[in-house]
C-alpha cells in the first residue's frame, strides 16, 4: 500500500486535483474546464489506485476535498463537459461552505 499526498481547487469554472506518490515523489495533475477535461482519464486514476488499496490523504480531505471528489466522481461522466463537472465540484463545494 501506498499514499498518495492529494489537493484540489474548486472554483465556478475549473477543478484541478493534484496527486503525488508519497513513495516516490511523482505526480500526477487534472484539470477540468473549458482549456481541458481530464475526468474520464482522473476518474481511472483513481479507482486504479482503489483497486490497489492505496491511501489518499489530504489536509482538510474528510470535511472537503473528499466529499467534493467522491460527488464529482459518483454524479459525473465522461460523457459531460467540463462546464457541467465544474457546476457538479463548484455547488459541493458551496454547499460545504
Amino acid at each position: 500500500m501506498t499514499d498518495f499526498i492529494y489537493d484540489e481547487e474548486c472554483y465556478p469554472n475549473v477543478f484541478t486535483l493534484a496527486i503525488m506518490n508519497a513513495s516516490n515523489g511523482k505526480k500526477t495533475l487534472f484539470e477540468i474546464s473549458n482549456r481541458r477535461n481530464d475526468f474520464a482519464r482522473m476518474k481511472s486514476f483513481i479507482m486504479k489506485l482503489k483497486n490497489g488499496l492505496h491511501r489518499m490523504v489530504g489536509f482538510n480531505n474528510i470535511g472537503y476535498d473528499y466529499i467534493v471528489l467522491h460527488e464529482l466522481l459518483t454524479r459525473g461522466s465522461p460523457a459531460m463537459d467540463a462546464r457541467m463537472l465544474c457546476n457538479i465540484a463548484y455547488t459541493i463545494s458551496q454547499k460545504i461552505f
